[in-house]
C-alpha cells in the first residue's frame, strides 16, 4: 500500500498525502499532511492542503484553521490569501472572504479569477456597484471568459442597470450559447427593460437547453405573462412549481393567473397551500377571502377576511368588504364596527362615510344618514352612489326639491348611474 513505508521526511509525507487526495482519500490525506507539519511547522504547501483535504471532506471550521496558519506564514502569497477566502465563503463569511479575495488580487491583480471570486463574495454582500467594478476586471483581463462576462451582467442586474446587464450577457451569450444562467440572466435584463418578446426568445432557448431549471421557467412565465400569452404563463409556473413545489412567488403567480384563464377552483387550491405556507400574511389570507367569494363561500370569505385583518388591521380593502357583506346580511352593528375602525384611520374615506350613512339608513334613521351622505358626497364629490344615498334619504324626510338636486348632482359624476336617473324620472320635473 501507499503508507508501507512509513516516511518521516515532511516532503514525502506531504507527496503522499498529495497522491491520496487525487484518489479522493481525503481524511488519510490530511493525516499524511499532519504529519509533515509536525516534522516541518513552517510547511506552508502542507497547511494548504491539509486545508484542501479538510474542505474536499466538509470539515470547515478544520479547513478554516489551516488555510489561516498558511496566510501567517506566507501572508503575501495570493494563493494562500484566495484558499482561505475561498473556505469563508463556503461558510457564508462573505465580508472575510472579500477581504482576502480583495488581498489576493492586490498582490496578483493580473490574475482575472481573483477578481472574479471578489465579485462573487460582493455580489453576495449585495454590493452590486463594487461587485460589478470586480467583474469589470475579470473581463478586461480574460475577454472571452463567458463566466465573467455573466457574473458582470447579474451585477448589473443586480445594481439595477438592465442596459449595462444586456450589453454584458449579449457578449457571454456570443461567446457561449448554451450557457443557461446567462440566457436567464439576459432575459432578466430584457424583463426589466420591458421587452418581453426578447426576454421569452431566449428563454425559450434555455428551456431547450435545460428543461428543469427553476429559473428558466418561472422567468419564462413572467415574460409570457407580460405579453398576455396567459395559458402559455400557466404552463411555465406550473413546471416551475413541479421543480419547487413550495415556491411562494410561483404559487402567488399561479393564484393570479388561473382565474383569468377560466381556473377559479385551482386558483382556490392554490391559495390553500399559500395560507399553509404564510400563516401570517395578511395579503394571502385577504386573497383568499376574495377568490372564496368567488367561488360562492361566502362563510368561508368572512372567515379568511377577518383572519387577515387580524394579522393586519390596517387593511382597509378587507374592512371595506366585510362592513358591505354585513350590511347585506342585515348586521348594521358588524357593519358600523368596520366603518368606524377604518374612519379611525381614514376620517376622510368617502365609501366608509357612506357606509355609515347606510347603516343608518338601515336604523331608519335618514335624518342621521343625511348628514354621512353629505360628508361622503364632500369628501369625494365624483362618487355617484352618496349623492343618490342623499336623495333617497332626502326623500325619506321629505325633502323632494334637495333629493332632486341630489339625483342630478349623482349623474353629473356618472351619467351612467341607473339609480339616479330612474329616481329622478320617478319625481318628475
Amino acid at each position: 500500500s501507499l503508507r508501507d513505508q512509513s516516511p518521516k521526511d515532511a516532503e514525502v509525507r506531504h507527496w503522499l498525502g498529495f497522491l491520496l487526495m487525487r484518489h479522493e482519500r481525503y481524511a488519510e490525506a490530511a493525516r499524511e499532511f499532519e504529519e509533515a507539519i509536525r516534522l516541518k511547522p513552517d510547511y506552508v504547501e502542507a497547511w494548504t492542503n491539509l486545508g484542501n483535504a479538510r474542505l474536499m471532506s466538509l470539515s470547515l471550521e478544520g479547513a478554516m484553521e489551516a488555510f489561516r496558519r498558511a496566510v501567517s506564514l506566507a501572508p503575501t502569497n495570493p494563493d494562500t490569501r484566495a484558499n482561505l477566502g475561498h473556505a469563508y465563503a463556503r461558510m457564508g463569511r462573505h465580508a472575510e472572504a472579500a477581504a482576502e479575495f480583495r488581498e489576493a488580487a492586490r498582490l496578483r491583480p493580473q490574475d482575472a479569477g481573483l477578481w472574479n471570486d471578489l465579485g462573487c463574495s460582493l455580489l453576495a454582500l449585495r454590493q452590486a456597484v463594487a461587485a460589478a467594478d470586480a467583474f469589470s476586471k475579470a473581463t478586461a483581463l480574460e475577454s472571452k471568459n463567458a463566466t465573467y462576462w455573466t457574473n458582470l451582467g447579474i451585477a448589473h442586474n443586480e445594481g439595477s442597470q438592465p442596459g449595462k446587464a444586456k450589453r454584458a450577457l449579449l457578449k457571454a451569450v456570443a461567446l457561449d450559447p448554451r450557457k443557461v444562467e446567462a440566457r436567464v440572466a439576459l432575459a432578466e435584463a430584457f424583463i426589466r427593460l420591458k421587452d418581453y418578446a426578447a426576454a421569452k426568445e431566449h428563454l425559450a432557448q434555455a428551456r431547450a437547453l435545460n428543461a428543469s431549471n427553476f429559473a428558466v421557467l418561472y422567468n419564462l412565465g413572467l415574460a409570457q405573462w407580460r405579453l398576455g400569452n396567459l395559458p402559455a404563463a400557466v404552463e411555465a409556473y406550473e413546471a416551475a412549481l413541479a421543480l419547487i413545489p413550495k415556491s411562494v412567488e410561483t404559487l402567488t403567480a399561479l393564484v393570479q393567473l388561473y382565474p383569468a384563464v377560466g381556473r377559479l377552483p385551482d386558483a382556490l387550491k392554490t391559495c390553500e397551500v399559500l395560507a399553509e405556507l404564510r400563516p401570517d400574511d395578511a395579503s394571502i389570507r385577504a386573497r383568499l377571502g376574495n377568490l372564496r367569494w368567488s367561488a360562492g363561500d361566502k362563510k368561508g370569505a368572512v372567515e379568511a377576511w377577518e383572519d387577515a385583518l387580524v394579522r393586519d388591521p390596517k387593511r382597509s380593502d378587507v374592512r371595506l368588504r366585510l362592513a358591505a357583506y354585513y350590511l347585506e346580511v342585515a348586521d348594521p352593528d358588524s357593519a358600523e364596527r368596520h366603518y368606524r375602525r377604518l374612519l379611525e384611520r381614514e376620517p376622510a374615506n368617502a365609501i366608509a362615510l357612506n357606509g355609515i350613512g347606510l347603516v343608518l339608513d338601515l336604523r331608519g334613521k335618514p335624518r342621521e344618514a343625511i348628514a354621512w351622505y353629505t360628508r361622503a358626497a364632500a369628501a369625494t364629490p365624483s362618487m355617484a352612489a352618496a349623492w343618490n344615498n342623499l336623495g333617497v334619504a332626502l326623500e325619506k324626510t321629505g325633502e323632494i326639491a334637495a333629493a332632486r338636486k341630489a339625483y342630478r348632482r349623482a349623474l353629473q359624476a356618472d351619467p351612467k348611474c341607473i339609480e339616479a336617473k330612474r329616481n329622478l324620472e320617478r319625481l318628475g320635473p
